[in-house]
């Protein structure tokens, strides 16, 4: 729709969405090229979804387990206790 000639104001009364998205939108795709969402920035997880899961299964089947027990339990989590707290 940027290559047809249509006013950003034209496009956003289109999509139902504020001049201002339709604009970052642009200016995304002319820099990057695509639209799709960038990673972030941010540190990477130490734990992957499935591992997430695992985690708070422990702790509904067994309510007065201990995050030193949950890591003992899974031999493949090498996490830190803070790291399970933050998961539950």
């Amino acid at each position: 729709m940027f290559d047809s000639g249509l006013k950003l104001t034209v496009i956003s009364e289109n999509f139902d969405v504020s001049d201002s998205t339709i604009r970052s939108l642009r200016q995304r795709y002319v820099k990057y090229g695509t639209l799709e969402k960038r990673r972030g920035s941010g540190r990477p997880r130490k734990t992957t979804d499935r591992e997430d899961r695992m985690i708070c299964r422990d702790v509904i089947n067994d309510r007065v387990t201990s995050t030193t027990k949950i890591i003992h339990n899974h031999k493949q989590l090498k996490v830190s206790e803070r790291t399970v707290r933050r998961r539950i």
